[in-house]
């Protein structure tokens, strides 16, 4: 039922996107998401990868091995292998909010880069013309 929900609620915030934000963009700073990359891929990712830090942050034995008592293998470390070296709920929430903060720098920087790049060789056609 919680994946539903959380699909659910990522679906309403692509609409929004697309509805609300997108329209904002183009307004104010003249940002043209001519594919929704942004609502469909962005939006949504950034939710599912907070929820992820908020996951991760209750996990518990409790909450994931319960239908697994007796197995060799629990579901909780498969999931998360580093509390099988000795790691913590908390640990394991920090470094998804890393991960996401990576992500984030790695898609801004090299968005940045491409557009900075196209300025400076006079646009998209300038600069496949020194490609090409």
């Amino acid at each position: 039922g919680g994946s539903l929900a959380i699909g659910s609620v990522a679906g309403v915030i692509t609409v929004c996107g697309f509805q609300y934000v997108q329209p904002f963009l183009l307004k104010t700073v003249s940002l043209h998401d001519s594919c929704g990359v942004n609502n469909l891929h962005g939006m949504p990712g950034l939710f599912g990868g907070l929820l992820s830090v908020l996951m991760a942050g209750i996990a518990s034995p409790q909450s994931y091995d319960k239908y697994s008592a007796g197995m060799q293998d629990q579901s909780l470390t498969e999931i998360f292998p580093a509390l099988a070296a000795g790691g913590s709920a908390s640990g394991q929430a920090l470094s998804q909010l890393l991960a996401i903060l990576v992500t984030l720098a790695t898609a801004t920087l090299g968005g940045s880069s491409q557009v900075l790049c196209c300025f400076w060789w006079g646009g998209w056609r300038g600069w496949r013309e020194r490609i090409l």
